[in-house]
């Protein structure tokens, strides 16, 4: 890896640049050589070579550009997954042409190839996507640019390997899939592209470098946002100085906004809980596509067709060890001195249905919910599994979610919570405990998504399980009037054998579909801050979707 970085930084066209500028092709060195060489034959015959070679340098610098080394995965990780800038071809090879330089691109085969235009700064963009191309009109930088360069740099908030954040990653994520060079999706022409994404970033911008959200305030770019999603465009143009012409042909139906916080969005509203902010703070009943990590099931019943409209994303899980082996080789050494072992094959795989270790939970008491993980809580302190587990007390939770072969799901500060997407990941079978809750790209909010959540998980009634079954501290005392059992107690008792691998058979599958990377051992941990090309499953199933919704019928 170490080489094919050297040799990289050689060629011409990548360079450790923080900012991206289209190469010139001018030469005016070139051209007064020629006029001068035609009194030198010599000088003339050596200026004809270097005239025909310039086109081919530059061609292979293109090819080079795009990842066109061999067709592996590896070797796209090479040219664009490191710390290297890689410089952009000209915009004018950005058309619905195909060509050799894309033979390797993601989504060569996709009707959205070269068909989703990113909005860029006035400053950098085309005149003709200006709000006032005749005026020497001048707008601010868009916050969240310099935040996410910040972060990136000083590894803060979303950037943090492991870290609460990275649940909010979503924008930062979708915005490298479209923007990337090796996916092949980006337009540089909006009059042929067929969808529009905002690359809005409101996370980074709200959380300013940190762990939990900072600004609080609804900022003129977001205000402009509501606007638009009203039919309102004139902040849009006063504001990101962008016209409003593309906005304004269909509504917006057209356009990609992505939403990457349950409880956030254009506003930031305290205390507010249900579908607020799926109507008001995220506007999701209005013309754009909204790509989201959450809705409910009772905003699914209230607006089926809007929840249809938009897009239920998985919570992203941008760390590099759960797809470089490094999580499996962490636990495989812990338990290398006992009988339990996990596959070398870096795929998921569960140890055993051993009762000692059925079930892991661990989680803050917060939320709606801070009845039912009590309840959880205390009755775990009880169980079976607990003993066990207490040995790797220095293990994060997704490393014991690997360990176990349940892992309860109650809700967060709403219906949802990255743990669900967590135990997937990590080949633990998610016992969902939160009424309201939606699985994302699966058949829960769209028919014609693939994933069944039968098939992979067990949903319960946690009105159940939202008492303590034991006395707290007391793990002798049984408490008197349940109808029903603990939850280990209840899973062992009625989660048969066979069950248990059909789930964990098909986790395998659905882990892989909830993953934004794809498992490559040369990976590294930090694929998020180092920009690498989103190339997992979840990322083609999203863009599976949007070619459904390209019309705006679906």
């Amino acid at each position: 890896m170490m080489q094919a970085k050297t040799k990289l930084a050689s060629i011409k066209g990548i360079e450790r640049k923080p900012k991206l500028s289209p190469p010139k092709n001018s030469h005016p060195t070139l051209e007064s050589s020629i006029t001068k060489a035609k009194k030198n034959n010599h000088i003339r015959i050596i200026l004809k070579v270097v005239a025909l070679l310039l086109p081919l340098v530059a061609a292979v610098n293109t090819l080079r550009s795009y990842g066109v080394i061999d067709n592996t995965v590896g070797e796209y990780d090479e040219v664009f997954g490191n710390d290297l800038i890689v410089q952009p071809p000209i915009r004018a090879a950005h058309t619905m042409v195909k060509n050799n330089s894309d033979s390797n691109c993601l989504f060569q085969h996709s009707s959205l190839y070269r068909s989703i235009y990113v909005y860029e700064h006035p400053s950098q963009g085309p005149d003709s996507m200006k709000a006032y191309p005749d005026k020497n009109a001048t707008f601010d930088p868009w916050p969240w640019i310099a935040w996410n360069e910040k972060s990136k740099e000083g590894r803060w908030a979303h950037y943090v390997l492991g870290g609460q954040a990275d649940q909010f990653t979503l924008e930062i994520i979708l915005n490298d899939l479209f923007t990337h060079p090796g996916s092949c999706l980006r337009s540089f022409d909006p009059k042929s592209a067929k969808l529009f994404f905002v690359p809005f970033l409101h996370s980074v911008a709200g959380h300013q470098g940190k762990v939990f959200q900072a600004d609080f305030s609804t900022t003129p770019h977001a205000k402009a946002m509501l606007d638009a999603s009203d039919g309102n465009y004139t902040n849009w143009k006063e504001v990101w100085g962008l016209t409003d012409e593309y906005w304004a042909r269909r509504d917006g139906a057209d356009h990609i906004v992505v939403q990457s916080e349950p409880c956030h969005g254009f506003t930031h509203p305290r205390m507010k809980r249900g579908s607020h902010h799926y109507v008001y703070t995220q506007k999701m009943l209005s013309a754009p596509i909204v790509v989201n990590v959450e809705i409910s099931q009772t905003f699914r019943n209230m607006y089926p067709k809007c929840a249809a409209k938009n897009i239920v994303s998985p919570y992203p899980n941008p760390d590099g060890r759960n797809f470089n082996g490094g999580f499996d080789d962490l636990v495989s050494e812990t338990l290398k001195s006992r009988q339990i072992t996990l596959s070398s094959s870096r795929e998921i795989s569960q140890p055993s249905t051993n009762s000692s270790h059925m079930m892991h939970y661990s989680a803050g008491n917060h939320g709606e919910c801070r009845k039912l993980r009590s309840a959880l809580k205390t009755d775990f302190e009880c169980s079976n599994s607990k003993p066990f587990f207490d040995q790797f007390k220095k293990l994060n939770y997704p490393l014991l979610m690997r360990m176990a072969t349940f892992c309860p799901c109650p809700g967060g500060d709403s219906p949802s919570a990255k743990r669900m997407y967590d135990a997937v990941i990590m080949g633990c079978i998610p016992v969902i405990l939160s009424q309201d809750f939606v699985w994302g790209l699966s058949t829960e909010y769209d028919p014609d998504m693939i994933l069944n959540p039968n098939d992979y998980s067990i949903r319960l009634n946690s009105s159940n399980f939202d008492m303590p079954h034991y006395e707290k501290g007391k793990c002798s005392t049984r408490t008197i009037g349940f109808d029903t059992k603990p939850l280990e107690e209840y899973l062992l008792q009625n989660v048969n054998k066979s069950e248990i691998q059909r789930l964990q058979s098909n986790l395998i599958d659905v882990g892989r579909k909830y993953s934004f990377y794809r498992v490559n051992q040369t990976r590294p941990d930090e694929l998020l801050r180092l920009g690498h090309l989103p190339d997992g499953e979840a990322s083609f199933e999203i863009v599976r979707a949007l070619e459904q919704r390209v019309d705006g019928t679906h």
